[in-house]
């Protein structure tokens, strides 16, 4: 493949109808930017949250799932010091609504994982692994399980 030759001069800028081509294809940029973004925060959660995040744990290179497991801790131990923070007599207020918003640390299957992996040390698990794939690797019917 090679460059299209140059075929004609260009056309001045003040052609009639540059401007509503113009308008046209920054009104599609600014689409195409909001429609990304918002796909972004729609789907981020999932990679950033718990339960969702230990799906992570499914990667198939040990390379990556420790690399997995740092970033676990890290998350884990963000949403601890925050909890303690909360629990303190005088936590500043923009803390303890941080903690109210975040929310996902209060579900009954985040605490189990967050147990799971603080008993394991964040090491490979194969408990943790198992109840990834039941999650994310498999049917989602009830009826298979």
């Amino acid at each position: 493949m090679g460059l299209t030759p140059f075929l004609a001069v260009p056309r001045p800028n003040d052609s009639p109808w540059l401007d509503p081509e113009h308008a046209l294809q920054t009104l599609m940029y600014d689409f195409a930017v909001a429609l990304s973004s918002n796909l972004m925060w729609a789907h981020i959660c999932f990679g950033f949250t718990f339960p969702h995040i230990i799906a992570l744990l499914l990667k198939k290179e040990l390379r990556e799932r420790r690399k997995a497991l740092l970033f676990l801790k890290d998350l884990v131990d963000a949403i601890r010091t925050l909890e303690r923070e909360c629990l303190q007599e005088k936590a500043p207020k923009a803390v303890v609504q941080l903690y109210d918003d975040l929310a996902f640390q209060k579900l009954p299957l985040t605490r189990e994982i967050i147990i799971m992996l603080l008993q394991c040390n964040f090491t490979d698990n194969e408990e943790l692994i198992e109840l990834a794939t039941l999650m994310y690797a498999s049917s989602s019917s009830t009826k298979d399980a």
